[in-house]
């Protein structure tokens, strides 16, 4: 850890890159205890997002804290580190941001939220988002790359399906609307179905397996219940 904390002092963004794709790398990987350990970073991360400001390191940045934000424990020290502002700026920011860093602090920021009473005032950022653009981020995670034999869709589709499940259940009854002109009770379907499909494939590491299984359990949960308030919510009942 003292290793990625000196790389990101330096003044070579090359370095900053190498030691911020490990980490990410390794959270995605890691358990409870890797994430705990690497927490103290998130400091770190946010100093370096607000010094670079091109694409690949806001959209890096984004990222590293959406999978701290996946553990609840964790959502707490994400406050006191000042993060949910950051996701806020970012999110309003997002027409001069890439692609998909907006969706990261806004599933970052709706998974706190969902833990958080005393984040409830955020409801209506959540309503300011482009819809549209969930959608097609969402259509891209489940159709625009081949993954046969890939695994990486499930930590991929966990992490959006958590992120939207949140954000759905805080929506006020326009914004359901707008999902539901979007596409995604065609979207959440085609979910449901292809994870019906896949097979956890994990040779010789039945732990592993193991984590995916839950995984996939988990975000056909998330699905499930974002699919329910859609199409069966008396909130939602109205609209038709």
């Amino acid at each position: 850890m003292d290793r990625i904390k000196s790389s990101l002092c330096s003044q070579s963004i090359q370095v900053q890159h190498r030691e911020l794709l490990a980490l990410r790398r390794d959270l995605w990987k890691g358990d409870l205890a890797v994430h705990t350990k690497f927490l103290p970073l998130v400091p770190d991360v946010l100093k370096f997002m607000e010094t670079r400001y091109d694409d690949f390191s806001q959209s890096l940045g984004c990222s590293i804290l959406q999978n701290y934000t996946l553990l609840e424990l964790s959502h707490k020290y994400l406050i006191e580190c000042g993060c949910v502002p950051h996701f806020i700026r970012i999110i309003k920011e997002s027409s001069r941001l890439p692609f998909g860093a907006d969706i990261c602090a806004l599933v970052s920021l709706a998974n706190i939220i969902s833990s958080s009473p005393t984040h409830k005032n955020q409801f209506p950022i959540l309503s300011q988002v482009d819809i549209d653009r969930i959608a097609d981020c969402f259509r891209a995670c489940l159709h625009d790359r081949p993954f046969p034999e890939h695994n990486g869709l499930y930590w991929e589709l966990w992490e959006m399906a958590m992120g939207i499940c949140h954000i759905i259940e805080f929506s006020c009854n326009e914004n359901l609307k707008m999902f539901l002109n979007s596409g995604f009770v065609r979207l959440l379907t085609d979910a449901i179905s292809l994870l019906e499909r896949k097979k956890v494939i994990v040779f010789n590491d039945l732990v592993a397996k193991e984590i995916l299984l839950e995984r996939k359990k988990e975000t056909q949960k998330y699905l499930f219940i974002a699919l329910w308030i859609l199409v069966g919510a008396e909130t939602t009942k109205n609209l038709f």
